[in-house]
């Protein structure tokens, strides 16, 4: 590949990453819900992504993908088994910081950086697929030293449980300062990255004319 057409590559690549689409509003939604602190190694991540994509589409490695058909399935296959790995590490909670099931305190877990997973996300920033259908309750949240209860129940297939880890310093209300881990959000919803997925993709795109219905209820009660 030419210098010229590689350069003519890169431009168009960079029109449709400007293009909002499922990255772009990963790394949009990551700014304004998380801050810069998470939103930029989010972002950097694309970039470098993107970037290697180029280098390789560069150096010829699309032409040869594209002249052997073994080649490219035994790599769909690699990055298919890749996938499967990912998928079955965040599966496997049992015993882990990131099992909620029995109960546990949400900072102690979200301190334990040693766990990788947590690590990565600066603390308790993980989608929890919920048993059964319909309304049901998802998750209970209790303080111990207000004795105030939070119930949270909903329709949705599970929640996201998020920890407040772009919270460093951020002036809240009255002028409180409030730092890491010193909130804990609960998002219910479908499956993220799930328009990625076949099997999933459908239960996610809205068609023009249809609606989205969704029942979210948050029960506060004190002792």
């Amino acid at each position: 590949m030419s210098l010229e057409v590689w350069l003519a590559f890169v431009a168009a690549s960079a029109v449709l990453l400007v293009i909002p689409g499922p990255t772009i509003l990963l790394v949009v939604s990551y700014a304004l819900g998380r801050g810069m602190r998470v939103a930029a190694p989010v972002a950097t991540g694309v970039a470098l992504g993107d970037l290697t994509a180029m280098t390789l589409s560069m150096l010829g490695v699309g032409a040869l993908l594209a002249t052997s058909a073994t080649l490219f399935t035994v790599l769909k296959l690699i990055g298919a088994a890749y996938l499967v790995w990912l998928g079955v590490k965040l599966w496997r909670t049992a015993g882990t910081p990131l099992d909620f099931r029995s109960g546990r305190a949400v900072g102690d877990a979200a301190a334990r950086a040693e766990f990788p997973e947590i690590r990565a996300a600066g603390g308790v920033d993980h989608y929890f697929a919920c048993d059964g259908e319909g309304f049901r309750t998802m998750a209970t949240l209790a303080s111990p030293a207000s004795g105030l209860t939070l119930t949270c129940s909903s329709d949705a297939p599970g929640l996201l449980v998020y920890t407040g880890n772009g919270l460093d310093g951020v002036a809240g209300k009255g002028g409180k300062i409030y730092g890491r881990h010193w909130g804990v959000c609960l998002e219910t919803g479908r499956f993220p990255n799930a328009v990625n997925f076949p099997g999933r993709r459908e239960g996610v795109l809205l068609q023009p004319g249809e609606a989205y219905e969704s029942a979210t209820e948050f029960a506060f009660s004190a002792e």
